[in-house]
């Protein structure tokens, strides 16, 4: 028998033999709410509180989609939501009619400890179509 009775609460066996508790509609919406933003929550995504509500016990047969539906409407799990990183447009390589036609030159501020030389600041030049970086040390005195 799948449905037990016992003193007027319905409950499920569950697939390793133990009785999960069927919940009313009033409750399954006090458990949402208690599970996922009160105090024994944490806004856990759907799977965790699935398995959270199951583990205590409680079982209604829409759990997952009820778990879903309620973590879309959370204002604070879709702010902090894990977001997908892939840039909006496809990226373009930067193309250079001739070698050494683009170049950049970055100034680094001053470093701590000064090189044997007495090197104070370092100057990076980058050739853009060959990716090469180079570091040209100046003596710059202030």
């Amino acid at each position: 028998m799948k449905y037990v009775i016992i003193s007027d609460i319905l409950y499920i066996r569950s697939f390793y033999g133990s009785l999960l508790r069927c919940l009313t509609q009033d409750e399954i919406a006090t458990t949402l709410e208690k599970s996922h933003d009160g105090l024994c929550g944490g806004h856990f995504h759907a799977k965790a509180l699935y398995t959270k509500i199951l583990r205590i016990g409680y079982y209604w047969p829409t759990m997952e989609e009820d778990f879903q539906s309620h973590m879309k409407a959370c204002v604070p799990c879709q702010k902090h939501a894990n977001l997908e990183k892939y840039p909006t447009q496809e990226l373009n390589s930067i193309i250079s009619p001739w070698p050494f036609a683009t170049s950049g030159i970055d100034l680094i501020g001053m470093i701590n400890c000064h090189s044997r030389e007495g090197h104070k600041f370092i100057i990076i030049a980058t050739k853009y179509n060959t990716k090469w970086v180079e570091s040209i040390p100046m003596k710059l005195f202030i």
